[in-house]
C-alpha cells in the first residue's frame, strides 16, 4: 500500500516535500494501517538486524536529476581504503 503513495507522487510528478492528495480517503486509511502494522511488528518480522556487527565496508551515495555518485570505504585492520563508485 505504501508503494501506492510513491506511485501517486511519481505519476503526478510531485516533489517529495509536497503533500499527497487523493480523492479516495480509504487509501490513506490503508496506508496508516500499514504504518501501524510495521511499527508494531518491525522487530519480529524483519529478518535482518538494524545494527550490523563490525561492518567491513561503509558506503554513501547521492543522486540528482543529472548526476549520480558514491563512495565505498573498506575498513581494514591498520587502515582505510576508499574506492569511488561510478
Amino acid at each position: 500500500m505504501l508503494q501506492t503513495f510513491i506511485n501517486i507522487r511519481h505519476f503526478q510528478e510531485s516533489q517529495w516535500e509536497k503533500q499527497i492528495s487523493s480523492d479516495f480517503p480509504a487509501l490513506f486509511e490503508k496506508g496508516k494501517d500499514e504504518l501501524k502494522f510495521w511499527q508494531k511488528n518491525i522487530e519480529k518480522m524483519n529478518f535482518r538486524p538494524f545494527h550490523e556487527p563490525n561492518p567491513n565496508c561503509l558506503g554513501w551515495v547521492d543522486a540528482s536529476d543529472s548526476a549520480v555518485g558514491g563512495i565505498l570505504v573498506v575498513l581494514k585492520t591498520g587502515g582505510v581504503k576508499t574506492m569511488p563508485v561510478f
